[in-house]
C-alpha cells in the first residue's frame, strides 16, 4: 500500500499537478481512478470506483466494498496497481477518513493492492495530525505540500505562458506589473491567471503594447473587490469607442457581455478587429 497526501492552498495548482501525474502513469502497470465530491461518503466512494470500472454496484456498502476488493484482487493477479485519487480530501468527514483506514488494512496488512492519493487544501495536513487519525497518519509514505510561487517564479510563470501563446518570447508585462500581480495574488497560479488574462484583454482593446502596474491596479480595482464587480467590455471596432470601454456604458457593447465567460486568453489586434489568441492561462 502506498498512501500519499498532496496539500496546498486554493488555487495553488493541486488538481493540475494530479492531472499531470495521472497522465504520466504507465497504463500497462497501473489503472487510475479519480474521485471528487464535496460530501464523499464510503458508499459513494465504492459506487464511484465500481462505476468507473463499468460494474453495477450492489446496494449495501459492505457488498459494494467486497465487489471492489474482488476487482482489485484481479488487478493484483494481472500485475496491475489501482491508483485512486481522492480530490478535495479536506472535505472528507470522520466517517470517510475512518473508512480509508479500514481500506488500507487489506488482508491483515499483508498486501498492498492499491495506491491511494489524498489531495486537498492545507487543512488536510492539520486534520491528519489529530490523534484520532494517527492510524492513517502512520501509513502515509509521502507528504507533498504545494507552496505559492515567489516573485521570481511568478515572472517565469507569466513569461512561460506568453511564450506558449505567442510562439516566441515576448515582454508584455513590465517588471512593475509582475510585482503588482505577485503582490495581489500571493503567488497563487489561479489568481495570477485571472489578473494576467484580464490585463491582456484590456491591453488589446485599448491598443496598449505594454502592461504596467497602473493597468494591473485598474484591473484589480474594477474586477476583484468582493469578487463581484465584472468588467463590461467588448471587441472595439472604432477608436472613439475605446474611451468609454471601461464599463461606463455597457449597453453600447452588447458583443462584450459574454466576453468573460471565456477562459482567460490573449487577444491579438488585426486592423479594425480583435481576434482571440490561444493563451492557456
Amino acid at each position: 500500500m502506498v498512501l500519499r497526501t498532496v496539500a496546498g492552498d486554493s488555487g495553488s495548482g493541486k488538481t493540475t499537478a494530479i492531472r499531470h501525474f495521472a497522465a504520466g502513469l504507465d497504463s500497462n502497470r497501473t489503472v487510475a481512478f479519480y474521485v471528487s465530491e464535496s460530501s464523499l461518503t464510503p458508499r459513494n466512494f465504492y459506487f464511484d470506483i465500481l462505476n468507473q470500472l463499468g460494474i453495477k454496484p450492489r446496494f449495501y456498502r459492505g457488498d459494494a466494498k467486497r465487489q471492489l476488493v474482488k476487482e482489485f484482487q484481479k488487478f493484483s493477479d494481472d500485475k496491475k496497481i489501482p491508483v485512486i485519487i481522492i480530490d478535495e480530501a479536506h472535505l472528507c468527514d470522520m466517517e470517510m477518513l475512518t473508512e480509508i483506514r479500514f481500506l488500507l488494512n487489506f488482508d491483515m496488512d499483508s498486501k498492498s493492492p492499491m495506491s491511494l492519493i489524498l489531495s486537498g487544501q492545507s487543512e488536510i495536513r492539520d486534520t491528519l495530525k489529530k490523534q484520532v487519525y494517527e492510524a492513517i497518519s502512520q501509513r502515509i509514505d509521502l507528504r507533498c505540500h504545494i507552496l505559492p510561487l515567489d516573485r521570481s517564479q511568478t515572472a517565469d510563470y507569466i513569461s512561460a505562458h506568453l511564450t506558449y501563446a505567442a510562439g516566441s518570447h515576448t515582454d508584455i508585462f513590465s517588471d512593475s506589473a509582475v510585482t503588482a500581480i505577485f503582490d495581489f495574488s500571493g503567488g497563487l497560479p489561479r489568481k495570477i491567471n485571472r489578473v494576467a488574462g484580464l490585463c491582456l484583454m484590456h491591453a488589446a482593446q485599448t491598443n496598449r503594447r505594454i502592461i504596467d502596474d497602473h493597468m494591473v491596479a485598474l484591473i484589480i480595482d474594477g474586477n476583484f473587490p468582493g469578487n463581484h464587480n465584472r468588467l463590461e467590455v467588448g471587441f472595439l471596432p472604432r477608436a472613439e469607442d475605446r474611451a468609454t470601454c471601461w464599463g461606463s456604458r455597457p449597453e453600447r457593447f452588447p458583443w462584450g457581455r459574454e466576453l468573460f465567460s471565456l477562459p482567460p486568453c490573449g487577444l491579438r489586434r488585426s486592423g479594425k478587429k480583435t481576434r482571440l489568441l490561444t493563451f492557456c492561462f
